[in-house]
């Protein structure tokens, strides 16, 4: 709680007097809130940094370091850059073909892209090797590009699919 002292006596006066001495900060501010949704996270960049540049180094001193290429791609979608972790994970399914976590991220990293019908095929094949994978989220994201493909039926059976693997989560009854 200490922490919460600082941001209310430290930083809120602090951020206050500066936005007061510069308004253009308020509507910089503003514009930042406005588009949160597409800039990345700056929490993530700085927390990530370090491991980043590890996992870069390791795949660069061996190629055939196909965890190091899923950490990094993991990385990369959660920072809201699904184009650079297709690539990553590209290369790590070619050496472990058989992964359904790999092909579920990649499934994910196309529909995250705006690729929707390329996400099926990983997706599918995420879910015929292992139907409960990350606890059935490639039933959550196959459904969400198969709506998007306007294909609401076979959607709606992907959700009900996840229904039944993960009850504990309101994701699936909001999207169903």
């Amino acid at each position: 709680m200490a922490w919460s002292y600082y941001l209310f006596w430290l930083v809120i006066p602090a951020a206050l007097a500066l936005i007061s001495a510069h308004p253009e900060i308020l509507v910089l501010a503003v514009v930042a809130f406005a588009a949160r949704r597409w800039l990345p996270d700056p929490v993530l960049i700085v927390r990530y940094a370090a491991r980043v540049r590890s996992l870069q180094q390791q795949v660069e001193l061996n190629p055939a370091n196909a965890t190091a290429r899923a950490q990094l791609a993991e990385i990369w979608l959660a920072r809201h850059r699904p184009r650079r972790a297709i690539p990553l994970l590209v290369q790590a399914l070619e050496r472990d073909p058989s992964s359904a976590e790999l092909l579920y991220l990649l499934g994910l990293a196309r529909l995250r892209a705006g690729d929707a019908a390329g996400a099926l095929e990983p997706l599918s094949g995420a879910l015929a090797r292992d139907p409960k994978v990350r606890y059935g989220s490639a039933y959550i994201d196959h459904g969400s590009a198969l709506a998007k493909l306007g294909r609401h039926d076979d959607a709606i059976a992907a959700y009900r699919s996840y229904l039944r693997i993960n009850t504990s989560r309101l994701e699936g009854y909001c999207r169903l």
